[in-house]
């Protein structure tokens, strides 16, 4: 299981601003998450039991160039969580994108063989944690106004296969999770998504085949797929940067359209001065024309010509 956050500093990046994320999975999907978030110049932070495997990626990151460091920790606990989240806010100054990428199921096989230890465990890493973890990183949102969180779902919430039974409820619990909090914080400038890869040729490919990973069991799984072909950590990886620039974007949009609200009320009171300039020079005219009027009926009708002087 793991997490990463992010802040970036770098120049010519896709993130311009001061940033941290989290996300649970240095996996397949996990790490080409952290890999292309931080060659964009994100600052990583990596999360993972498996130390060796999170410590590697956050390694790789560094070695290329990038910013990131690794966290222990098991997003089932909250305690865990609370301490993986602070850590992430440490490294990066802030929490800015929070990506719940954290999976686990059992082998495919028929429902009445999956045992309870294995049903908790199924909702304890794919639901439960992410619970922990928003309920952890949307109080930090709040205070600084905003953030982006993306959890990692499945085609198997959408389009449930047979012998995943457990997997696939879990995996829906996550997809309306994800969609009443989006609706819930949207007021609140934090936008929640999923994205829901199908099995990529690594990972649970096995676990999910329910047979050995061999050439031949690997043609049935891609020929129940559209595009006839297992996803990649680059197709999800993409689909999360994304989803965390767009959170960028909306920022800047909404600066935008604030700097032009400000610049059409400048116009609008520029406009209102200049009109009320022109009232007041056309009453003073009017005022003006009134007396010369007035002054000269009055002239005319005690028999003088006060243009010439008065006689005496």
């Amino acid at each position: 299981v793991g997490v990463f956050c992010f802040s970036s500093r770098r120049r010519h990046t896709r993130f311009t601003s001061d940033w941290s994320s989290d996300v649970c999975s240095s996996d397949l999907f996990g790490a080409g998450i952290a890999r292309l978030y931080a060659s964009e110049g994100a600052k990583v932070v990596i999360n993972d039991i498996n130390d060796n495997a999170g410590q590697t990626v956050a390694q790789e990151i560094r070695q290329a160039g990038g910013e990131a460091t690794y966290v222990h920790a098991d997003v089932a606990s909250r305690e865990e969580t609370r301490l993986m989240i602070q850590s992430a806010v440490d490294f990066g100054g802030r929490l800015d994108v929070l990506v719940n990428n954290a999976g686990f199921t059992h082998h495919n096989k028929p429902f009445l063989d999956v045992t309870e230890d294995e049903f908790d465990r199924i909702y304890d890493v794919n639901v439960k944690a992410i619970f922990h973890a928003l309920q952890e990183a949307v109080p930090i949102f709040l205070e600084q106004g905003g953030g982006s969180v993306i959890n990692t779902s499945s085609t198997a919430a959408i389009r449930p296969r047979p012998g995943l039974g457990v997997y696939c409820s879990s995996k829906g619990a996550v997809n309306n999770l994800t969609k009443s909090l989006a609706i819930e914080f949207a007021d609140k400038n934090i936008r929640i998504n999923a994205v829901c890869p199908v099995t990529a040729e690594a990972g649970l490919l096995e676990t999910f085949m329910g047979a050995p990973d061999t050439p031949e069991n690997r043609k049935k799984f891609p020929a129940t797929i559209p595009m006839g072909r297992l996803s990649t950590p680059e197709d999800i990886a993409r689909a999360a940067l994304f989803l965390a620039i767009l959170f960028f974007v909306i920022d800047i949009i909404a600066l935008v359209a604030l700097i032009f609200v400000f610049v059409l009320l400048l116009l609008t009171l520029i406009a209102l001065v200049f009109v009320f300039a022109l009232l007041v020079f056309a009453l003073a005219l009017s005022l003006s024309l009134f007396l010369s009027l007035f002054l000269t009926l009055f002239f005319r009708k005690e028999g003088c010509r006060p243009w010439r002087g008065r006689e005496i």
